[in-house]
């Protein structure tokens, strides 16, 4: 009996977040690029920038480790880093939030408050904070906790 991979973990996030539809162009979806990264501060971070080439785009990144209930569960913490171009006018600036609202939906469970399951990894939403990066991006890094029990 084992835990599930964290590789496995962030795949099904990534699978997960490329069902989000762009919603000017449905047909396509709202991250351009996605991709994990084994990230332990901001200089990993900053590091990743200039090899991003299509934006709104999402790395995600798996953080601190747990073992509650004596070991029964492991809790990975996750961050999903949303990055995108900075915009100035007002009218193009209220697109970062819609798209802070269309990522939280999609890692949401079924209602407000409920775990959203994948793969038999139950996904809590911990918070979303805005990011400090250069002048040319904004950034939210979303914090969700993975839980999930042995498999055998």
């Amino acid at each position: 009996m084992e835990y599930p991979a964290i590789n496995k973990i962030l795949a099904a996030v990534c699978e997960r977040l490329q069902e989000i539809p762009d919603p000017a162009t449905p047909a396509q979806p709202l991250l351009r690029e996605i991709r994990t990264a084994c990230i332990t501060g901001y200089e990993n971070l900053f590091a990743l920038l200039p090899d991003l080439t299509a934006f709104p785009a999402a790395i995600i990144a798996a953080g601190n480790l747990s073992f509650p209930e004596m070991a029964t569960v492991r809790e990975v913490e996750l961050a999903v880093i949303i990055i995108d171009e900075f915009r100035a006018s007002p009218e193009l600036a209220v697109a970062g939030y819609d798209l802070v609202d269309r990522f939280a939906g999609c890692l949401t469970g079924p209602f407000p408050g409920a775990a959203l399951e994948l793969g038999g990894v139950h996904f809590i939403t911990e918070g979303i904070q805005p990011l400090e990066l250069d002048g040319d991006h904004t950034g939210w890094q979303y914090t969700l906790k993975a839980t999930a029990g042995f498999l055998s």
